[in-house]
């Protein structure tokens, strides 16, 4: 196994000076930390890619912040993420932060010790205060961090209202808002806000149910989801869920109470990701252009690395689409 003792007989140095080029401490000259290099890269102490991102100061490594793995949405969407950054000469650095604060800090510590080019969070926490200080590039997924950093997002505010409208042009008259949360600030929730500015413009009667993002806590939203459609004075002919997980689950509800979907009631779900078109009966649902929009994340990040005194802008909020499924 070579050593740094083996380094540092090759270079000609002394294993302080050795040490002192693997850590970037103190001053190096140029000549020291080549000839420290090239004998790294001679006796394959390190991978050759590793040994040349020491020299530029450069890892080709994208953290990569996200709420829940689990999810059909951000598997597809990291899937992509990845796929886009490898062909870029990239590789990711996966941290799941299972809607944990503490935990998220403490991936944020990492990936900014481990020197990463860039990071993309897609955090659904509240606090934002620790990326006010990185270094490296920061691109935001569906949050808002400041208008130094660029985000992406889709046109959820029209993703919603157009659910309702599908919901109301089949007949729904009384429906049922499942999913969202009601103090996270984040873009996701103005699908909310879009679908109650539809339903009191068209004066239809609703009841909103809030839940959780983390696929963990669905049964207390399926709980709540079977308590309201039991308690209910008016009985719901409709259900916009807030993705399409709660919308498969609500499809379950709905069975397990004896009701016919779309005959007794309606569903309409969220995200449209792929793994949505294998659930038992196909959902109705709002698309988001994951894929389109996972590129896009890659391009821009890898954008502000390679020309760091060029500000990147936000695009525009990607357009959703509806797509007609079984349950309406």
């Amino acid at each position: 196994m070579v050593t740094i003792k083996d380094i540092a007989r090759e270079a000609g140095v002394s294993v302080t000076s050795v040490s002192r080029v693997l850590n970037d401490r103190g001053y190096l000259s140029d000549d020291l930390k080549n000839s420290v290099y090239e004998a790294m890269e001679k006796l394959n102490y390190l991978p050759n890619e590793m040994a040349r991102s020491l020299q530029r100061k450069k890892t080709s490594v994208i953290g990569l912040i996200i709420p829940d793995v689990a999810h059909p949405f951000f598997s597809q969407w990291t899937k992509v993420i990845e796929q886009e950054a490898f062909k870029r000469g990239y590789k990711i650095l996966l941290c799941n932060s299972d809607h944990d604060a503490v935990k998220e800090q403490e991936y944020v510590d990492m990936l900014q010790a481990s020197r990463v080019d860039g990071l993309i969070f897609a955090s659904h926490t509240q606090d934002i205060r620790h990326f006010e200080m990185l270094a490296q590039p920061v691109l935001a997924f569906e949050r808002d961090l400041g208008p130094q950093i660029p985000r992406i997002t889709s046109d959820h505010h029209s993703g919603g209202k157009m659910a309702i409208e599908h919901l109301y042009g089949k007949g729904c008259r009384s429906i049922l808002i499942a999913g969202g949360h009601s103090d996270l600030k984040i873009a996701g929730e103005d699908r909310y806000s879009g679908a109650i500015h539809a339903l009191e413009d068209l004066g239809v009667h609703y009841e909103w149910i809030h839940g959780d993002y983390n696929t963990l806590k669905l049964e207390v939203l399926r709980e709540k989801i079977i308590h309201h459609l039991q308690a209910a004075e008016r009985q719901f002919d409709g259900i916009f869920a807030g993705s399409d997980v709660i919308a498969g689950m609500a499809v379950q509800i709905a069975k397990e109470k004896g009701l016919l979907v779309p005959d007794d009631i309606k569903i309409t779900g969220y995200d449209g990701a792929e793994l949505s078109i294998y659930m038992p009966c196909t959902i109705t649902t709002i698309l988001q252009p994951i894929d389109e929009m996972a590129r896009t994340s890659v391009t821009l990040l890898i954008d502000q690395i390679e020309n760091p005194d060029k500000r990147s802008k936000s695009p525009e909020p990607f357009k959703v689409k509806l797509r007609q499924g079984m349950t309406t």
